[in-house]
C-alpha cells in the first residue's frame, strides 16, 4: 500500500473531504459554489473519481487542481489503471482512461493508497475503504458497525473513508458519502432490500442527497461533520439515460433514490475491473 505523509498548517480552518465522485461534473460544479460559503479550507478527495458518469476527465482535472496533494486513489481509480479505448463509454473504468490527457494519467497513476494528515495536533488517515492498511478488501456494502471495526486505529484520531456511499460521522471513523451518489439501500439479485445503516437508527438512512465531511479542530477537539448539498441530479439522470438508454432505470435508481438495484445492473458494460 502506497501511503503519503502531509502536514496541513495550522492556518488551515477546516478540512472538506469529498469522495466517490464518478466522473459527474454537475456534482462538481455545484461543489466549487458550496465551497465559496465554507471556512478557509482544504479540499480532499478520498477517491474514486471516475466511472458512472460522463465527464472524467473534467473530474480528474479538477482533482488534480484543488488537491494535487489530497487525493487518494479508489478501486475504480486503480481499474482504470488497465488502460481503455473510446469504443467503450464514458461511464466506465475503460472509456475514462481514453479520455484521460497524459497529465492527467499520470496524476491518476501516481496516487496513494492512504494520506496520513498532520494537521493542529491531530492525525487523520484517508484511505477510500476498499481494502484496509493490511491489504484486505472491504466491500461496498459495508455498514458503519463493519467500517468502524475495520478502520478503527489507536494510531489516528479520525480514519475517512468512502467507498460505500454511505455517509456518517462516529467516534474515530466517518465516512463522506459520495459526492455524486448517495446509497442508502441496495436491491440484491433475489429482490431483497439491504440497508447500509445496518439497521442503526443513529445513522440516516432516508437521505439521499450527496454530501461531504467537514472536519474543524479547535481547543484540542477534532470533529467530523456530515454535511448536505444537492445539484440537478434529474438532468443528470436525463443525460445518462440518453447516454444508456437500455439502463435508464439502474442510473435513475442510482441517482435519484439511493439505492442500487443488482437486478438492473448493466454487467456487460459496469461491471468493475478487479483492482489488485
Amino acid at each position: 500500500m502506497r501511503t503519503a505523509q502531509v502536514e496541513i498548517p495550522d492556518e488551515v480552518e477546516a478540512l472538506a473531504v469529498v469522495s466517490d465522485v464518478h466522473g459527474c461534473a454537475e456534482a462538481v460544479a455545484a461543489f466549487e459554489v458550496l465551497r465559496e460559503s465554507l471556512p478557509p479550507h482544504r479540499l480532499a478527495v478520498n477517491g474514486d473519481l471516475v466511472m458512472g458518469g460522463l465527464e472524467p476527465a473534467t473530474v480528474v482535472e479538477w482533482a488534480l487542481r484543488r488537491a494535487p496533494d489530497l487525493t487518494t486513489r479508489g478501486n475504480h481509480d486503480a481499474g482504470l489503471l488497465a488502460g481503455g479505448s473510446l469504443d467503450e463509454p464514458a461511464y466506465t473504468e475503460g472509456g475514462s482512461y481514453a479520455r484521460l490527457s497524459d497529465s492527467q494519467r499520470r496524476f491518476m497513476t501516481d496516487l496513494p493508497d492512504a494520506i496520513h494528515l498532520a494537521w493542529r495536533g491531530r492525525r487523520i488517515r484517508l484511505i477510500h475503504g476498499h481494502v484496509t492498511a493490511q491489504s484486505d478488501a472491504s466491500g461496498c456494502k459495508s455498514t458503519p458497525a463493519d467500517l468502524i471495526e475495520r478502520f478503527g486505529s489507536p494510531e489516528f484520531d479520525l480514519t475517512c473513508l468512502g467507498h460505500t456511499h454511505f455517509p456518517f460521522a462516529a467516534r474515530g471513523v466517518a465516512n463522506s458519502g459520495s459526492l455524486a451518489q448517495t446509497y442508502v439501500r441496495h436491491w440484491l439479485p433475489d429482490g431483497s432490500r439491504y440497508c447500509l445503516n445496518g439497521g442503526d437508527p443513529r445513522f440516516d438512512d432516508r437521505d439521499t442527497r450527496p454530501s461531504y465531511l467537514l472536519l474543524r479542530a479547535a481547543e484540542g477537539v477534532l470533529r467530523a461533520e456530515v454535511r448536505r448539498f444537492d445539484f440537478d441530479r434529474t438532468a443528470a439522470w436525463r443525460r445518462m439515460a440518453e447516454a444508456d438508454p437500455e439502463h435508464a432505470e439502474f442510473w435513475r435508481a442510482k441517482l435519484l433514490e439511493g439505492s442500487p438495484d443488482a437486478r438492473l445492473k448493466p454487467h456487460d458494460v459496469t461491471l468493475a475491473r478487479p483492482w489488485r
